[in-house]
């Protein structure tokens, strides 16, 4: 690496504020006093870092005001980049492996600034319990599924009772095992026949659990032993309009199933 490049980029990496600092700048013309309260640096680290930007023609002064040049701007985009995707490569460390890229239409770029929900000693179900939060509130659900929690069933008997509307395509192992449970049975009748909840029969494999809802995608990480260790999030277009045209592409390979499917006796 051309050792001018090298330390272009460790005055940025090498200070806990010199990369929150020039994106700062970016809101337009800041003064000084107020890039101080932003990034929470004493007055002297604050004006070290303006003195560094302005030897690397990054950013301009007028009086005590500060903007970035164009080409500050694009150093500033292209830091906010590089941060998003490090902290995004931390989230999914011990997750990547797992998801099934070769049978999505997207590759790992795509999950650049993604949320990651993971199981933690506080909440070790963490991933569970968000699933059920994503498919809260949202008006309209469609969902692609190999397995079911009793908490999602809950969600979308709730969402029934809310008059919001669940699509859900599911494998035929996990109907027949939700068809065995009585109470389970009983509030896949009631969303079906109140006309909230379309039921999709896939005979089958179907390798990823995921969910769209207010244009966000949520899709669950499960390990060797069918076990799910991850939850993530992305509003990304590519992944959005991927998982929509999945989730109709099982459809119209499915069936579609009445409340009969589910005996209240």
């Amino acid at each position: 690496m051309d050792e001018r490049v090298r330390e272009d980029m460790a005055c940025l990496i090498d200070s806990p504020y010199r990369g929150p600092l020039l994106l700062e700048l970016r809101d337009g013309t800041v003064k000084q006093s107020e890039l101080k309260t932003r990034v929470g640096a004493s007055q002297a680290t604050i004006s070290r870092a303006l003195g560094v930007f302005e030897e690397r023609d990054w950013i301009s002064r007028t009086g005590h005001t500060y903007q970035l040049t164009r080409l500050g701007e694009f150093v500033a985009d292209t830091f906010e980049v590089l941060e998003t995707t490090m902290a995004t490569a931390h989230d999914l460390h011990g997750v990547v492996e797992h998801v099934p890229f070769d049978e999505m239409g997207f590759d790992i770029g795509r999950l650049r600034g993604a949320t990651v929900i993971r199981p933690t000693q506080a909440d070790p179900l963490a991933p569970i319990h968000h699933a059920r939060e994503f498919l809260d509130g949202s008006e309209a659900v469609e969902m692609l599924s190999h397995a079911f929690s009793p908490g999602s069933i809950d969600a979308i008997h709730q969402r029934s009772r809310m008059g919001q509307s669940t699509s859900v395509v599911v494998t035929t192992d996990v109907l027949e095992s939700l068809a065995a449970d009585r109470q389970f049975s009983r509030q896949l009748h009631e969303a079906i026949a109140n006309g909230t909840l379309d039921l999709w029969e896939y005979d089958g494999r179907i390798p990823y659990i995921l969910a769209i809802a207010d244009d966000a995608v949520s899709f669950g990480v499960d390990d060797e032993a069918g076990h799910v260790i991850a939850v993530i999030d992305t509003d990304d277009e590519l992944v959005l309009e991927w998982a929509a045209e999945t989730v109709e592409r099982y459809r119209t390979e499915s069936t579609k199933l009445d409340a009969a499917r589910f005996p209240l006796e």
